[in-house]
């Protein structure tokens, strides 16, 4: 990612996340990073990777998490093969959601939204962590 971020060279940055949610979605079957890799690098443009890791890096981390996911609020349920094997109800999966996802942190995501930095947030005195 920092390669795509910071010189614009993309890349597919296949993390403990993208790994998962890349066999949930169907993109794979492969357990080794290298060949996850191969074979999501043949179903996105190239000049996609490095956005296209930083969101399947967040959404894991947020939402799909490894144990629970929290099905029931998902935003790509339609298209999930996965879908169901973690909490589908609502207002349940709701509660599993993590860091400004969290109910209660709905200011916090509206401010990530907007394009607000962390230095900027912990400035306006948001705790973050990872």
């Amino acid at each position: 990612m920092v390669l795509g971020n910071a010189f614009d060279v993309p890349g597919l940055t296949v993390d403990t996340h993208f790994g998962r949610l890349a066999r949930r979605m169907g993109f794979t079957t492969a357990d080794a990073p290298e060949a996850v890799e191969k074979d999501v690098a043949e179903l996105i443009e190239r000049k996609d990777w490095t956005l296209f890791s930083h969101r399947m890096v967040y959404h894991g981390r947020r939402i799909c998490h490894a144990k629970k996911p929290a099905c029931g609020v998902c935003p790509v349920a339609d298209l999930c093969p996965s879908y169901g094997a973690g909490e589908t109800n609502e207002q349940a999966a709701r509660k599993l959601m993590k860091y400004e996802m969290a109910p209660g942190r709905e200011d916090l995501h509206l401010r990530f939204l907007q394009g607000a930095t962390r230095r900027e947030l912990m400035a306006e005195g948001y705790p973050l962590s990872a």
